[in-house]
């Protein structure tokens, strides 16, 4: 599929991609230009049947409201091809002639020059005399920062985009492995508002076999290991980059990053041999093969200020063996698979990212037994202005492994997943970046979870094939039957949660009785097969009442109140809990009655509870009701007072204080991992907090928090969640959880929603 843009007079391309299995295909662009453009997208001719155009539509592309420095003299392509010599050491630009654009060059200016012969990467560079030397200008020059010509940036991730300059180069390319660039077509076409930020890319015919023999120890016989891949790779680099600063020009957000869009399918065949022998290996052996090495120049705009990053590095597959093994699996992977380095929340200190491509696998054949693994993907640096910046390894990671037991029972796994490793080894580039030295360090991203279409032909994980439970009504017998997908045997049970009173479930899977209670139920459910393989999923159960009636007052069973902030805050939340399937009543103000309410959820920012309505959520809680709380920075402490008020009102210990405190010293906050009833990991694995200057909740004694109720504390120990359930109250009932943070719910939907759903989980006793 090809996007293009109108220049008036004809239609330039501006990005291609590849439609996916659902038949979508999605253009990753950048801006190069302010205006308004008019797009199509083309769907070129396939299987007798003529090309096709979608109508055209415009777009709006707005200045990125950008302060840039006096100082700051950006050269052209042609001024820097007057450039005739670069002293990295000695920091001397040397010119025949100075070009005029550039001819009142003075002290104190800072230069941008474009890559070319003398300068590859470009430079940033600060002016601090001129001289004539021997016929020629030799511009003497110091160090410069970003930050020394942008005084202001909007530091929104996704405000600049790094687009391709130039062509890609491609060296070494390996024996068995021939490319074909896409340049030509993109050849002639013209950049109009609107550029892919990939570019043309390399595709790959791969057809190798890779042989090697490996010493084994203790006397074993060599073996013989033969690795071949077959398929096609499809690649281009791809380069990330932001940059933010306050409005007095603090730099206080950045992001600089690359990696590998790809749209690739190989079939890799492995065996082990031993000659004359046919004993069982016990060694290991390994392999790299190299493919290509690539390069690729990318700039971003920042207002007229050019930032040049360049990508280099080499497309590489690894593979290692051990036993007697034989297998042959087939690998897709769509999209982009991108890692760098960005500042951690709350600070310029470096973390590393990662995003990954879709990825699908299927195991084709599988003999004998022993293990095998795989990394296929690519090695890149990063450069900015030509300083060293960070380095990845991004790809994908297979593992598989076959056995026969000395029962005669096979066993089979194989898993494949995206993985990256994100390393700064000098800080120079982050410092051309944000003017500051920061930490190296080096970060790895495994993959959380294996991509699979088919597992081993014989044996697979068990799958819970039961999506939904159908409704039930109190007085009324009511059946279900959980299923597995390949109908294994296996024995089910609930492991976390409570079903509705009135219902049973057998080790059969028959969920039975007759309901007592209308309501709302969230559990989740194990299945666990012969082999001792296992699955749990979550599932909630509607009770209705004898008449038919929902749950819950009015149309729903949680209330969600508050002014919020922003807006957009309570929205969030009341949003979340419908998609987890609760029925949600919205509301500014507390109601007078709360008893048909399972849960209360509180979204305010400034002012909190009014003593009237304190007292009602007191009552409520005593009386066996959950609430959700939210507590804020200095700006809200009469928020504070009034969950203050609340949690005295129904603790035991009512000495916790809530705010009061200052903002937090944190720039990391860790999800506390021994969270009462599994709080930090039902039904999501929660590490890691997202808060925007969060007060504190602390105790005014060292007992005021016991450690057990901790959800959330900051890296410098100041507490900003936690959570309370019956022993802790006075009247050995009800539940809390306080969260001194609003702004968290305008994050990212993936990262509020687990949160909220944890929580939810908690508060109705799941």
């Amino acid at each position: 599929m090809r996007l293009e843009v109108s220049d008036g007079e004809s239609w330039q391309l501006a990005a291609e991609a590849t439609q996916d299995a659902a038949g979508t295909a999605t253009f990753t662009i950048g801006a190069t230009a302010a205006g308004t453009y008019t797009h199509r997208v083309v769907a070129p001719a396939w299987k007798g049947l003529p090309a096709a155009a979608s109508a055209s539509r415009m777009i709006r592309i707005d200045e990125v409201p950008v302060e840039v420095s006096d100082d700051a003299v950006p050269l052209t392509p042609e001024d820097s091809a007057a450039v005739t010599g670069w002293d990295d050491v000695t920091g001397d630009l040397s010119f025949d002639t100075l070009p005029p654009s550039i001819a009142a060059l003075t002290g104190g200016d800072v230069l941008v020059v474009p890559p070319s012969a003398a300068t590859p990467g470009g430079l940033l560079r600060r002016v601090v005399s001129i001289d004539t030397e021997d016929g020629q200008t030799v511009v003497h020059t110091e160090s410069a920062n970003l930050v020394d010509v942008i005084e202001t940036a909007p530091g929104d991730i996704g405000a600049f985009s790094a687009v391709p300059m130039g062509e890609m180069t491609v060296t070494d390319v390996a024996d068995g492995v021939e490319y074909v660039a896409d340049e030509g077509a993109f050849a002639g076409a013209r950049r109009v508002g609107i550029a892919s930020v990939t570019g043309p890319r390399l595709n790959f015919a791969v057809d190798y076999d890779l042989e090697w023999e490996a010493s084994m120890p203790d006397g074993k016989p060599d073996v013989k290991v033969s690795m071949a891949s077959e398929g096609n790779i499809s690649v281009a680099p791809t380069a990330d980059f932001d940059l933010g600063t306050t409005w007095y020009g603090k730099v206080d957000r950045y992001q600089l990053g690359a990696g590998l869009d790809v749209n690739n399918s190989l079939v890799n065949t492995v065996s082990v041999a031993v000659e004359h022998s046919t004993d069982a290996i016990r060694g290991d052996s390994e392999e790299t093969k190299d493919l290509a090495t690539i390069s690729r120049p990318f700039v971003v705009s920042i207002g007229p200020v050019p930032v040049y990053i360049n990508v280099t590095g080499k497309l590489l597959a690894e593979y290692s063996v051990s036993g007697k093994v034989g297998l042959k699996f087939r690998t897709t992977q769509v999209g982009r698979i991108v890692a760098g380095v960005e500042n951690a929340p709350g600070s310029l200190d470096p973390k590393g990212y990662s995003t990954e491509a879709k990825t699908t696998n299927q195991f084709l054949s599988v003999q004998a037994s022993g293990e095998v693994s795989a990394f296929i993907g690519g090695e890149l640096q990063i450069t900015l202005y030509g300083t060293i910046g960070p380095y990845l390894k991004a790809g994908l990671v297979g593992e598989g492994a076959i056995g026969i037991d000395s029962q005669q029972v096979f066993t089979c796994s194989f898993k494949v997943g995206p993985a990256a490793e994100v390393g700064i080894k000098t800080s120079d580039a982050l410092e051309k970046l944000t003017g500051q030295t920061l930490t190296v360090a080096i970060w790895e991203f495994p993959w959380e979870g294996a991509y699979l279409d088919v597992s081993c032909p014989h044996i697979t994980d068990p799958q819970i094939s039961t999506s939904t439970l159908p409704s039930a009504t109190v007085g009324s017998s009511y059946t279900a039957r959980f299923a597995n997908a390949d109908g294994r045997d296996g024995t089910w049970k609930k492991t976390s949660g409570d079903l509705p009173a009135g219902l049973t479930l057998t080790e059969d899977g028959l969920l039975a009785g007759v309901p007592t209670v209308a309501g709302r139920k969230v559990f989740q459910i194990t299945f666990t097969d012969d082999d001792d393989n296992s699955v749990t999923k979550s599932f909630t159960l509607t009770v209705a009442g004898a008449n038919g009636e929902e749950p819950g007052a009015g149309s729903g069973d949680v209330l969600v109140f508050g002014d919020s902030d922003n807006g957009f805050e309570r929205d969030n939340m009341a949003r979340v809990l419908s998609e987890l399937g609760f029925n949600v009543d919205v509301a500014t103000t507390v109601p007078e009655d709360l008893s048909s309410y399972a849960s209360i959820w509180e979204i305010e920012a400034y002012e909190g509870f009014s003593d009237e309505e304190s007292a009602r959520v007191i009552d409520y809680i005593n009386a066996g009701g959950s609430v959700y709380m939210t507590g804020e920075r200095p700006c809200c402490e009469a928020l504070n007072d009034s969950v203050e008020s609340v949690l005295d009102g129904v603790l035991f210990n009512d000495s916790v204080q809530v705010g009061d405190a200052g903002d937090s010293p944190s720039s990391y906050f860790p999800v506390n991992p021994l969270a009462m009833e599994n709080l930090a990991h039902n039904p999501n694995a929660l590490t890691e907090f997202w808060p925007a200057a969060p007060g504190r909740l602390q105790s005014a004694k060292l007992t005021g928090v016991n450690s057990r109720n901790v959800f959330v504390s900051g890296d410098q120990g100041d507490i900003i969640a936690a959570a309370w359930r019956d022993n802790d109250m006075r009247f050995r009932k009800g539940r809390v959880v306080v969260i001194m943070d609003i702004d968290y719910l305008g994050r990212p939907h993936e990262e509020y929603s687990k949160v909220i759903e944890n929580v939810a989980t908690f508060l109705n006793r799941g």
